[in-house]
C-alpha cells in the first residue's frame, strides 16, 4: 500500500483471505486493530469500525464483500468468491471446540513455531488434513465395515 492506511474493506480481505472462513464485522474489526492494519479515533473504536464496515457491504462499496448467514442467524462477512462454496444454505466450514492434553498442545505450538503454517490454527488444520490422508485407507474400510452390518 501506499503510505496511506488502509480502509476498513481493505483490511477486511487481508484478513479473510488468511483466516478462509466468514468472520462477524466485529471479529473482523478486533482483528484489524490486533494486527494494526487501522486505526480509529473514536471512543469505541470496534463498533466504529464494525458499524462502518457494515455500512459499506450494505452501501456495496469496493472492494467488495457480502454477507453469509452463520449457525445462529447471524451477520458473517466474507468474500464474494466464497458464495460458490455454499450447498444450499449451509456453510462449508464448521467451527469446533476440543480440549487437547497438555502435552499434545505442547506439541502442536512446537510445529507451529516450527512455520508449517502461519498460524496455530492453520498448523493444527494442516496437521489434521495430513492425518485424516494417511488414515483414508483404514477410515474407508471401517465405514465399508459399519456398512456391511446395515
Amino acid at each position: 500500500m501506499d503510505n496511506y492506511p488502509m480502509t476498513i474493506q481493505q483490511a477486511a480481505i487481508e484478513i479473510l483471505k488468511r483466516k478462509k472462513i466468514p468472520m462477524s464485522s466485529e471479529e473482523i474489526a478486533k482483528e484489524a486493530m490486533r494486527q494494526r492494519l487501522i486505526t480509529s479515533g473514536a471512543i469505541n473504536p470496534i463498533r466504529s469500525l464494525s458499524n462502518t464496515l457494515a455500512q459499506n457491504i450494505n452501501n456495496e462499496r469496493e472492494p467488495k464483500l457480502v454477507y453469509f448467514k452463520g449457525k445462529n442467524n447471524e451477520n458473517l462477512v466474507g468474500l464474494p468468491e466464497w458464495q460458490d462454496n455454499l450447498i444450499g444454505s449451509a456453510p462449508w466450514w464448521e467451527e469446533i471446540k476440543i480440549n487437547v492434553p497438555l502435552e499434545l498442545f505442547k506439541k502442536l505450538q512446537l510445529a507451529q513455531q516450527a512455520r508449517l503454517k502461519p498460524n496455530l490454527e492453520e498448523t493444527i488444520i494442516f496437521l489434521l488434513e495430513s492425518g485424516l490422508k494417511q488414515e483414508a485407507l483404514n477410515i474407508k474400510e471401517e465405514v465399508m465395515k459399519q456398512i456391511e452390518k446395515l
